[in-house]
């Protein structure tokens, strides 16, 4: 495994136990938390599902701390370095996400960061607009969660005008590791499209925490040195969190 300065982050999780559709019990987020850390990960972004039509931000809360709280109670007695645990949530796009600008418990840890799920199909000149004007306000930095899925369909002026207002692409691990898309997956790095990675991990079977495989696939086919940018790149984002003098096992507040 090679070294990282600060070790992996990763960026996208459904590690939380029973909030989603992730993990369904305690046994199996500390499973997924001790993969994790055994490739070499010190920061897990914890990033349940928040859909805002049938969910408010309050009972999304409400849930993803509790869950959070048994998780952490389990890991209080594990045998190996537990990552730091950053709260966030993957927001299901809706027209007029500006409004989220409300409730800043939806954003990544001290971050200034959301992670959005976008619809699929390509997006009209409205949703592009809607993104743009959430970038514009300045709230917050605004991440695109596994864009593999829909990056590909959208025009060229969609993706200029996203990246070029400060728009982060997140790709599963998964796009790296499957080798039907792994090529595919390279040159979008290499050409700027990827800018941070997670596993967008569920449990630990067809949806695993395969971030340390994924890595090994960048270093291997696009150098060490891209490798261990991307991961710069995450260190930075959460550094208020990863700095906050938060001990392993434990959160950064909400």
């Amino acid at each position: 495994m090679p070294l990282y300065d600060g070790g992996r982050i990763d960026f996208h999780t459904h590690v939380l136990p029973c909030v989603d559709d992730g993990s369904q019990s305690v046994h199996e987020s500390v499973q997924m938390v001790r993969t994790l850390a055994a490739s070499g990960v010190t920061g897990i972004v914890l990033t349940p599902h928040f859909y805002p039509s049938i969910d408010s931000p309050e009972a999304f809360t409400a849930r993803r701390t509790a869950a959070l709280a048994k998780l952490k109670e389990a890991l209080a007695s594990a045998d190996f370095a537990v990552p730091t645990l950053i709260p966030g949530a993957e927001i299901e796009y809706f027209e007029g996400v500006s409004v989220i600008m409300e409730h800043p418990e939806l954003r990544i840890g001290r971050s200034g960061c959301v992670l959005l799920e976008m619809p699929m199909g390509r997006w009209s000149s409205y949703v592009v607009d809607d993104i743009v004007d959430l970038c514009a306000s300045g709230y917050c930095r605004v991440i695109l969660a596994h864009v593999e899925r829909y990056l590909f369909d959208q025009t060229r002026s969609t993706v200029n005008a996203l990246l070029e207002n400060g728009v982060l692409m997140q790709s599963n691990a998964s796009f790296f590791t499957d080798r039907r898309t792994s090529g595919k997956a390279i040159r979008a790095l290499k050409k700027g499209l990827i800018h941070l990675l997670g596993t967008d991990a569920h449990n630990m079977t067809v949806r695993p925490p395969n971030l340390g495989e994924a890595c090994s696939v960048i270093e291997e086919r696009a150098g060490k040195e891209i490798a261990q940018e991307i991961m710069q790149g995450a260190r930075y984002l959460l550094r208020a969190d990863l700095a906050a003098g938060v001990p392993h096992g434990q959160t950064a507040d909400l």
